[in-house]
């Protein structure tokens, strides 16, 4: 069974992000190290994804406005592929629900991550051509959109 909860544990958001390589697999050039990164919990909302009773990833929402959210998301390797996209979804519907979320705006230079965003309800909005550094290399950006 696949849940998500919003959490509001500094904790569990490092162990998610300490999880082998994760923090370090999220973040791109000129990001700072695990040690000195401070996650915002006031401002962002913060939820960690459940498989059972294993956790499988997190998703963290950054408002953009009193309307629009910017979503990041990690899934571990090992939860990724069918179903996995019931998360995305939950998570967005408690959004709208609970925190006056009327749009969604999602970023990545990873075609698997632009897949994933479009099986939770997400459109293509355009490719940001060489926008963003990971490993010394520039990389084009999807930005998709949900309503």
């Amino acid at each position: 069974m696949r849940t998500s909860y919003k959490t509001y544990s500094l904790c569990a958001v490092y162990d998610v992000l300490s999880h082998e390589n994760t923090y370090s697999d999220l973040v791109y050039d000129g990001s700072p190290a695990l040690s000195h990164f401070i996650p915002d919990m006031k401002r962002n909302a913060w939820f960690i994804l459940k498989s059972d009773k294993d956790t499988a990833g997190l998703i963290m929402l950054e408002p953009l406005n009193n309307v629009l959210w910017t979503a990041h998301i990690v899934i571990y390797e090992a939860y990724r592929g069918a179903g996995s996209e019931e998360w995305g979804k939950q998570v967005a519907d408690y959004m709208r629900q609970y925190c006056n979320a009327k749009k969604f705006i999602a970023m990545t230079p990873y075609e698997t991550a632009k897949n994933y965003a479009e099986r939770t309800g997400f459109k293509l909005l355009t490719v940001l051509e060489k926008s963003i550094k990971k490993n010394g290399e520039l990389m084009d950006q999807y930005i998709l959109e949900m309503k």
